[in-house]
């Protein structure tokens, strides 16, 4: 969120250009939107539990703009989806487990 000119230091009046110095101000904010929107995807995917795509997404946000929030979004991301991978692989072990005891027992009965 800008706040204050980056130049002068001038709080930020809602405007186009800094009051005190002149400073164009439109890519700044374009930048700080464009990185509004990414977290505003990565949230959206942590709701399809996509954490992959939040990732993506929160990086994304990162590299625009630096700050504690989306910091502690990538973190959480990733978090999700190392859980996410573990799950299916504790999912995929048991299938697998299950397959090998019919295996065997089918095996054992002949």
């Amino acid at each position: 969120m800008l706040t204050r000119c980056p130049v002068c230091r001038a709080r930020y009046k809602n405007e186009d250009h800094c009051y005190r110095c002149g400073t164009d101000l439109v890519p700044l904010q374009d930048l700080l939107m464009a990185a509004k929107a990414e977290q505003t995807g990565g949230l959206d995917c942590l709701l399809k539990q996509d954490y992959h795509g939040a990732i993506k997404h929160f990086d994304k946000a990162q590299s625009i703009e630096q700050d504690s929030f989306n910091a502690l979004l990538v973190a959480f991301s990733r978090y999700l989806n190392g859980k996410a991978e573990e799950e299916k692989a504790v999912q995929n072990f048991r299938i697998m487990y299950k397959e090998w005891v019919a295996q065997s027992a089918s095996h054992s009965m002949r």
